[in-house]
């Protein structure tokens, strides 16, 4: 058992976590009210909102690479499509309203997403561009969201959180998994690296991959306009 400022475990837990379901919160504020609507009408909406610049990245990860996130029943399916200049270009399938909406990013793996940055400076972004669109069309190029500035702390310090931390094989997906975790007030999380595996709160488990897979293709037409 070991003690961990509070703000240094959710700044790792949280990072590892919106990064695996950023196309739940791109699309939720922008595409309300567009329930059966679907396909363009979606994308043009979505377009409204800047994309996520923070994507989770499996161990190794390599080209073919596909996954599902189950949150609490909504699921989303990421896939590693192609690798461009030792940048990774992965898709990401929501279908919370209407057709399937394909968000695209492009994630430089060299990144160090674990580093927690002091007070005024920028925290870590490993996504340099994105595109958004619809299945077998060609992407619409998406703003990324500027990096978010760490707030200067007020007031009290937060007390420190007693965190229990282990290490252990998991089988998650069809495949097993070296998976280190920490668990802290009824939540346990277990991550490879920075890439989350799955989340419990008091008991219940609120996210998991569900499925793993090696042979993805892009969904969005990448050829290059003429």
């Amino acid at each position: 058992m070991k003690l961990l400022s509070s703000s240094s475990l959710l700044t790792a837990v949280l990072a590892a976590s919106l990064a695996s379901c950023s196309s739940i919160g791109d699309l939720s504020g922008s595409m309300a009210g567009l329930a059966g609507g679907g396909g363009s009408g979606a994308v043009d909406a979505a377009k409204n909102t800047p994309a996520m610049n923070v994507m989770s990245l499996p161990p190794s990860p390599a080209v073919g690479q596909a996954w599902t996130m189950d949150m609490s029943g909504m699921k989303t399916t990421t896939a590693i499509v192609a690798e461009v200049d030792g940048q990774f270009i992965l898709e990401q399938e929501t279908s919370l309203y209407g057709d399937p909406i394909i968000l695209a990013y492009q994630v430089d793996p060299r990144v160090d997403m674990t580093k927690v940055p002091a007070a005024g400076e920028k925290m870590a972004a490993n996504v340099t561009a994105a595109w958004i669109g619809e299945a077998g069309k060609a992407p619409i190029e998406h703003t990324v969201m500027d990096a978010i500035v760490m707030p200067e702390m007020t007031g009290e310090a937060a007390p420190e959180m007693d965190v229990k931390t282990g290490s252990e094989s998991v089988s998650l997906g069809g495949r097993t998994w070296d998976a280190d975790w920490s668990e802290a007030a009824g939540s346990k999380s277990w991550m490879a690296g920075g890439f989350i595996l799955r989340s419990d709160y008091n008991g219940d488990t609120v996210m998991q991959i569900t499925d793993w897979k090696t042979d993805a293709k892009p969904a969005l037409d990448w050829t290059p306009a003429e």
